[in-house]
């Protein structure tokens, strides 16, 4: 399920200048079981309001490393230029194994469109055998607030992994003149005082209470019925109040209806005198499985 924006009339997207989403730095080196951080950048934009950026790597090279460990699956770091308090990430997913990023964000009114340059999102990657390892954009997709795509160049990278860390420099010593040696004065011995023996006190808690033994309840299990399984990612959603974002032009959202009854409700962001079409596809189930 996805739709798409229509133009507005005498607009040409991406007039506002030139551009580019690329990685910063451009090449990179990192030692073999090392981290280093790689940003996805973008410059010169005007208005912007939601990206969706697709970024593959050799698996075999390095691999990237989880930003919220607490979450299910490994997750990339977002970046400030579009604020997540101020919208909602779509998709933060990074897949070791094929070797692509997914990352899809947008901003939700009121808060006010992005302009100017700055960092998208951030990847930690470790070094995981030695090589070149590319960085690729699979697909860049910005829009403004009136959900019109911005053209953009990209800018692909690397990363190197290396044996060695990079040699840092070591600062070169000095050498200072030897002090001429001064004549060292006798000590003249004093005597010490007699030490006086002080006294300790030791505060030690003494349990009076006898515990009695707590008779331990018996927990008989009761059988619980088996749910039916869910294929559907984005659930729950049976209800408008667990509603998720429905991104303009993006990639489509893959969706099952896994149960009788099953409703699936999206909620989208829309500016005034903007049109939208909703298009569904591969629908298929019962006569009354509908959009």
């Amino acid at each position: 399920m996805n739709w798409e924006p229509r133009q507005a009339p005498g607009r040409v997207p991406g007039q506002e200048g030139d551009t580019t989403v690329s990685f910063l730095p451009l090449t990179s080196t990192v030692a073999l079981g090392a981290t280093m951080v790689v940003e996805v950048t973008v410059e010169n934009v005007q208005n912007l309001y939601g990206a969706d950026v697709k970024v593959s790597f050799d698996p075999s090279k390095v691999e990237v490393v989880d930003k919220e460990p607490g979450a299910a699956g490994v997750q990339i770091e977002p970046g400030p230029f579009l604020d997540p308090r101020a919208g909602f990430i779509v998709q933060n997913i990074a897949d070791n194994i094929a070797g692509n990023i997914a990352y899809a964000i947008t901003l939700l009114a009121p808060a006010p469109a992005a302009s100017g340059s700055g960092t998208l999102m951030r990847i930690t990657f470790r070094g995981k055998a030695i090589g070149m390892s590319p960085l690729t954009f699979v697909s860049v997709s910005l829009v403004d607030t009136s959900v019109n795509r911005i053209n953009a160049t990209r800018q692909g990278g690397t990363v190197n992994v290396t044996s060695q860390p990079e040699p840092t420099p070591t600062p070169t010593e000095t050498l200072s003149p030897t002090p001429t040696p001064t004549d060292t004065p006798t000590l003249t011995q004093t005597p010490s005082p007699t030490p006086t023996s002080s006294a300790t006190l030791i505060l030690t808690a003494t349990s009076t209470a006898t515990p009695t033994d707590s008779p331990t309840p018996t927990i008989t299990p009761s059988a619980s019925p088996s749910p039916t399984p869910c294929f559907d990612t984005f659930e729950p959603d049976d209800v408008w109040t667990q509603s998720r974002v429905l991104l303009i032009n993006w990639s489509p959202q893959h969706r099952t209806f896994h149960a009788p009854g099953d409703i699936d409700y999206v909620k989208i962001a829309v500016v005034p005198g903007a049109a939208y079409t909703f298009r569904t596809f591969n629908l298929v189930g019962p006569p009354r499985c509908r959009t």
